[in-house]
Order: C-alpha cells, then sequence, then structure tokens
C-alpha cells in the first residue's frame, strides 16, 4: 500500500476516504493504513460516511461472531475518526453503539490475551540476566 493520502485544505474534491482523515495526520503510518482498511470495509459493506448510530451498529452486529471484540473496538474508532475527520458528529460515541459492543463482549467474550505484570524479584532477575 502506498502513501496515505492527506487532505489539501479547501479542497472541495477531495475523495470521502482523504477527506475522513483529515484529523488524523499525525497517527503513526501503521495505525493510519489500519483504519484506511477498517473504513473501505465498512464502505465494501454498504455503509456511508456520515452514518447514522444504528448503521454502526448494525455493522458490528453483523461481525459480532466472527471478529474479536479488540477488532470490533478499533472498526469503532476508525469509524469515529472518518467522522471526526469531517467535523461530521460521531456517530460511534451514542449509547447504542456502546451497547451492541457490551453485548458482543457478553456474548462471545473478550479473548485478548491477558499477562500478569512482574513483579520488582522478577524484574530483577530478568535484568540480571541481560
Amino acid at each position: 500500500m502506498g502513501d496515505f493520502p492527506t487532505p489539501i485544505a479547501g479542497d472541495d474534491n477531495l475523495t470521502p476516504e482523504t477527506r475522513a482523515f483529515a484529523l488524523a495526520a499525525n497517527l503513526r503510518d501503521n495505525t493510519r493504513i489500519a483504519y484506511w482498511g477498517d473504513l473501505r470495509r465498512f464502505l465494501d459493506w454498504g455503509g456511508a460516511i456520515p452514518a447514522t448510530p444504528r448503521m454502526i451498529a448494525s455493522y458490528l452486529v453483523a461481525h459480532g461472531a466472527s471478529h474479536k471484540y479488540a477488532t470490533l473496538a478499533r472498526w469503532r474508532v476508525s469509524l469515529g475518526k472518518a467522522h471526526s475527520g469531517q467535523e461530521l458528529e460521531d456517530p460511534t460515541k451514542s449509547e447504542l453503539v456502546y451497547a451492541v459492543l457490551r453485548g458482543v463482549r457478553q456474548k462471545h467474550g473478550d479473548s485478548q490475551r491477558r499477562v500478569a505484570a512482574l513483579v520488582r524479584e522478577q524484574a530483577i532477575t530478568v535484568v540480571n540476566a541481560m
């Protein structure tokens, strides 16, 4: 994938994808690429910018059983950036969208791997081994 397009101030002929990330120029390349992919996936699914909270919720529900909670949460953030980047109202901050994500988490779980933090003695052992 090439460089992520950045919007030119005052250009009304920009694509929705370019305009969507006007405020995201300070993101790391990998994050911008991931957000770009998330937006393309949403648009390919049939979504549109601007979206309604109901559309975002339907999109998350449609993928709730096939994708991990963390992926769905990132999609919510990506779609929020797509709206705030165009100075549109962010539908991802609605109670409906939050409720859908909570429901997905409760039904399918949050399979994020949890790792215990090192205690002081373990950290000292690791540093001494280096």
